[in-house]
């Protein structure tokens, strides 16, 4: 005959459970926001073609030659010799614009990439905290025999 019996860790030990398991929670439910935020973010950020464009128009404000802009606008690096006959004022603006290119066409995947990455090692590192937290708080039922007293899992 055996008799049903409900086990619990020590006093210390599910003190120490919730002291894990809260912040866990906490840390899983700020990940997941992380990520959405981060999902959000970099599909409403401004597209690579619209900078690009701005960057058309400021250099055809400034006069520069058609084949110079429609280079720095395929992302292509403009060598010092094609900027030779452009003013210091107009090389000036070709730097800058080869550079506002480049950003825009690496920033939306660099934030995405931190971003998520962040997220998802926040929520692993916080579920591993709260699956430890769980097993430190949680109640076992056992199954243990009168004469020997040998335990057993009821469940």
């Amino acid at each position: 005959m055996a008799r049903k019996r409900v086990y619990r860790m020590s006093g210390p030990a599910v003190v120490i459970g919730f002291i894990l398991l809260i912040p866990s929670i906490l840390g899983i439910l700020f990940g997941g926001l992380t990520m959405l935020f981060t999902i959000i973010g970099s599909s409403t950020a401004p597209t690579a073609d619209s900078e690009i464009q701005k960057v058309k128009t400021q250099l055809i404000s400034r006069r520069v030659p058609a084949d110079i802009v429609e280079d720095v606008a395929a992302g292509k690096t403009i060598d010092e010799i094609r900027l030779a006959n452009l003013t210091p004022d107009q090389r000036m603006q070709v730097r800058a614009a080869e550079l506002k290119v480049s950003t825009a066409k690496a920033v939306p995947g660099l934030a995405a990439c931190c971003g998520g990455g962040f997220s998802v090692m926040i929520i692993i590192g916080s579920f591993v905290g709260g699956l430890l937290g769980w097993l430190l708080v949680m109640r076992k039922t056992v199954l243990q025999c009168f004469s020997c007293g040998a335990v057993v899992a009821a469940s």
